[in-house]
């Protein structure tokens, strides 16, 4: 593996930087937000780690802090390899290393990263060299697994709702084809009925919950400041505190959406 780091760190604009893979099932909100806390106290994070045109690599957590903090500059060093391949390796080699160890869930979805960059299945317990190579395999059987109900579940509603026959989805998306049809008789008796309907009417519900729990909490607050229980200062704190989390929360759900289109987006074998 060929990789080179910057001696000197730079300094660039957040905004500038792309996010173009995750070794990270998903941020850690709490550890962003208390590295957050060491930024407003003038404590100086370790650069990240970006390429030359400005990918992440490594450093969301910090990315993240800084930009809960108000900071609109980060400091960076450039990180350059031979393929996007070492790049996801070093990132998770990073993280190994890290205050915040990857979970067995990052640990899978960076497995599931290298594969669809082309790497293939026998080369992954050299290519995680820094991993045990049993633990490796352990792994890779959970994301095959997974990774396989995935295309039965898009097989299915090609047929469903794209008006593909069993046999022409079942080639296109890679699959068994009795699998396919024992997952559609499944469905049909509706043992794994889940529409859209369904997740977005349970966001719904969880969002009106959440916002009816915290009106009671704003009104209790309001009654307490009426009361002369509650200072002018002390209310505000509370405001300002509750702003805060609208806005950690609105940053998750576009973090959520970022990983999404990078799903999406084609890989390069490299």
């Amino acid at each position: 593996m060929s990789i080179q780091i910057s001696d000197r760190s730079v300094t660039r604009n957040i905004k500038d930087l792309q996010q173009d893979f995750y070794v990270r099932k998903e941020l850690n909100t709490d550890w962003a937000i208390q590295l957050a806390e060491f930024v407003e106290s003038g404590v100086e994070m370790e650069p990240i780690f970006i390429t030359r045109d400005g990918k992440v690599i490594d450093g969301r957590h910090r990315m993240e802090a800084h930009e809960l903090a108000k900071k609109q500059e980060i400091k960076c060093k450039i990180v350059e390899a031979d393929s996007d391949v070492e790049l996801v390796v070093f990132a998770l080699k990073c993280n190994l290393g890290g205050s915040l160890p990857p979970s067995k869930g990052d640990i899978e979805h960076t497995i599931q990263e290298l594969l669809n960059r082309g790497v293939p299945k026998k080369q992954l317990a050299e290519t995680l060299s820094m991993l045990p190579g049993r633990l490796v395999r352990k792994y890779l059987n959970d994301v095959e697994s997974r990774m396989q109900r995935a295309k039965l579940a898009k097989a299915a509603f090609a047929i469903s709702n794209g008006g593909l026959t069993v046999p022409k989805a079942a080639i296109q998306y890679d699959v068994p084809e009795d699998d396919l049809k024992a997952l559609l008789t499944t469905r049909i008796k509706g043992k794994t009925k889940r529409g859209i309907e369904e997740i977005q009417r349970q966001l719904s519900l969880s969002y009106k919950s959440l916002g009816q729990r915290n009106s009671a909490t704003v009104r209790r607050l309001l009654d307490a400041y009426q009361d002369g229980d509650v200072s002018h200062k002390q209310a505000m704190k509370i405001f300002v505190h509750l702003d805060h989390l609208v806005k950690v929360s609105s940053r998750k759900a576009t973090e959520w959406r970022k990983r999404f289109e990078v799903m999406e987006a084609p890989k390069k074998i490299a």
